[in-house]
Order: structure tokens, then C-alpha cells, then sequence
């Protein structure tokens, strides 16, 4: 649907913000072209799993 379509556009707008910001340790861009980007990702099972760090990227509600 044509809401759908544009909460994915939203979402992906969003997205390139937080990686262009630069704010969260490994997203970053993988290509010079900006058309490939790195999520880091960490499974919260792990005994280092630091979740104000590790899911930070996840938390952050838009305004």
C-alpha cells in the first residue's frame, strides 16, 4: 500500500541520517558511493552485550 511505501521511504531516510551522523560505533558506510552501509550487531546473550551501547541504534525514537 501507499502508506506502507512510505514508512519504508521514512525509514530509510532515517536510517542514512544515523549513519551520515556517525553517532554509533561500526554504522558506518561500506562504499564511497553511500549506497551500502554496515549495521553493527551484537547478541544480547553475550556477557559483554552492554545494551545502552550494543542496541543504542534500536532505541532511538524519531521525532
Amino acid at each position: 500500500s501507499v502508506t506502507s511505501h512510505a514508512r519504508c521511504l521514512q525509514l530509510r531516510r532515517w536510517l542514512i541520517e544515523q549513519v551520515d551522523t556517525g553517532k554509533y560505533p561500526g554504522l558506518v558506510w561500506e562504499n564511497d558511493e553511500k549506497s551500502i552501509f554496515r549495521i553493527p550487531w551484537k547478541h544480547a546473550g553475550k556477557q559483554d552485550y552492554n545494551r545502552e551501547e550494543d542496541a543504542a541504534l534500536f532505541k532511538v525514537q524519531s521525532g
